[in-house]
Formats: structure tokens, sequence, C-alpha cells
């Protein structure tokens, strides 16, 4: 079982169980066992280009549908793509309270260094909080890191509440101590759209390392000089539409582009709204440009 807290109530775990099980709980708790949540790598043998791409953790969507089919574009024009999944997700609500935001960071070091192998040059795509990941490991200048696109990047969230999850974090943790009672509320109840993928609960502490990374994200995007595309929705109803700026004011990015995508969704990768993909396209045909004119040089 995995507890709720005092304002929930516990479900039993069908981690074992697969999703379509009828002996399942009636409610479904998020657990993911279907291959299709896993990691995504889709490589040539020569060295191509090599994007890595981060998904979101706002609401526990895995890599492989949230990105699986811009990446399979991408590999048709000439990338090696790994989609990750980052540590606690496309596993259950319980182990992704287990992990933290340097979970989800050596993964994408990890994985990055896996891809570079075999790739000539890497560029980073990241959706949502992968966009924050991107910045943060671009801010590293990682080795053959040629550009870095983020989409939706999670500076600033439209919830409001969400500057009190880490009290309420603490809160739980202590009130752990306290016998029979196992945290004052461990979860909220997600408002995805995409209950196939998604997780129907995501904990506190989850959304309370959230936190703690976009404070050290923003400190650090002084850091970040690679070429960089800056993706957002203009009416995104998950992310203030301002943190598009934030990132393009403070990154030291000689060549960097904002694109507003006129929507009022969120996952405008994943449904290809409007001129996403196209604008995407143009910033890594951009810098597959340049690269070859600087080689002429």
């Amino acid at each position: 079982d995995y507890q709720r807290g005092l304002l929930g109530s516990s479900y039993r775990s069908c981690l074992a169980m697969p999703a379509n099980d009828p002996t399942s709980p009636p409610l479904d708790v998020g657990f993911r066992n279907e291959l299709s949540h896993g990691p995504v790598l889709m490589a040539d043998g020569d060295l191509r280009i090599g994007l890595a791409a981060l998904h979101s953790e706002l609401d526990l969507s895995v890599s492989p549908p949230e990105l699986a089919a811009y990446a399979e574009h991408l590999f048709q024009k000439g990338f090696n793509v790994l989609g990750l999944r980052l540590p606690g997700h496309g596993t259950s609500p319980y182990d992704l309270q287990q992990r933290h935001w340097e979970d989800w960071y050596e993964s994408v070091e990890r994985n990055y260094r896996i891809l570079s192998e075999f790739s000539a040059d890497m560029y980073l795509l990241g959706f949502s909080t992968g966009g924050l990941l991107a910045l943060q490991f671009g801010a590293s200048k990682p080795r053959k890191l040629k550009g870095i696109a983020t989409v939706c990047a999670a500076i600033k969230l439209q919830d409001k509440k969400a500057h009190f999850v880490s009290a309420l974090d603490k809160l739980n943790k202590l009130a752990a101590f306290i016998p029979r009672i196992n945290g004052v509320m461990n979860y909220k109840i997600s408002e995805t759209d995409y209950t196939e993928t998604n997780y129907h609960n995501i904990p506190i502490s989850a959304l309370s390392e959230l936190h703690e990374l976009t404070d050290r994200v923003e400190d650090q995007l002084h850091a970040v000089e690679a070429p960089l595309l800056i993706v957002q929705s203009d009416s995104d109803p998950v992310i203030r539409p301002e943190s598009a700026e934030i990132i393009y004011r403070k990154v030291s990015s000689i060549h960097k582009q904002l694109h507003w995508v006129k929507s009022a969704s969120h996952h405008i990768v994943r449904n290809n709204i409007a001129d996403t993909w196209t604008a995407l396209d143009e910033f890594f045909d951009k810098q597959e440009e340049n690269k070859g004119e600087e080689s002429l040089e």
C-alpha cells in the first residue's frame, strides 16, 4: 500500500497487474507497465546528429508518449534520438515519491553520455520540466553540445498553490513520525487530459523537488551559452508565459530565439499544435547550416 495521508486514503498497489486487469482497484492510481512507457532509442549505425529528448514532470507524462511522434520525425530527418525516461516516471507514484531532482539530473547526464558515444554532435530538446533540465545541463557546457530547444519550460507555474508545496512536503515528513499517520497530504489528484499515460496522483514531494529545481535553474541561466530556441504557448494553462521571457533575458547565448505559439494548450509538441514542429525543425536545421559554414572557413 501507499498512503495519501490524513486528507486522503490509501490504495493497494497494482504494480504487478497489467494495466487492463479487471481485478485492478476501481481508482486507477497511475501504475504503468506497458513497454511503450519506457525510454526510446532510435539510432543509426553511422555517427549522425544526436538529440536527447527530456519529458515533463508536471503532469507526470513519460517521454515516449509525450515526444515520441516528434522523435520519430527527427529520426527520419537523420538524427539519432534518445527519449529518456526520468527516474520515478512510467513506474508508480510511490516510486516518484522517493526521487529527488538530482536523480533526474544524473539521468540526463548518463543518457547524454550514452548517446554522444555514437553521435557526432548533440542537441537537447526539453519539454516543461525537461526544459529546465536541458537548461541546467546545458549550463555545464557538455562536450559536443550544439544547441538547446525548450518548449514551455517550467520556470513559473500558473498554479498559485505551487508556492506552498515545499512547506506541505516538510509537514508530511514531520507527520510521518507520528504513529499511524503517514503525512498530511502526500498526493494530489492530477487533472491530466492523458489518463492513458499519466499518473492520476502526483506526490507532493515530487512537486517540492520541482520547485527546488526551478530555483536552481533560474540561478544558473547566465551560464547557458549554447544556441537556444525557446518555444512557448502564449496561453499555456500550466506554465506562465513570462517564463519564456525570463529565460531569454537571463541566458548568455549569443544566438537565441523566442518563438510564441498561439495556443491555450500546454502539450504543443505532443499534438503538433500550430507551427511548433516547424519552429523546432528550422532551429535544428539552422544550427546544422551554421556548423557547415564554420567548417568551410
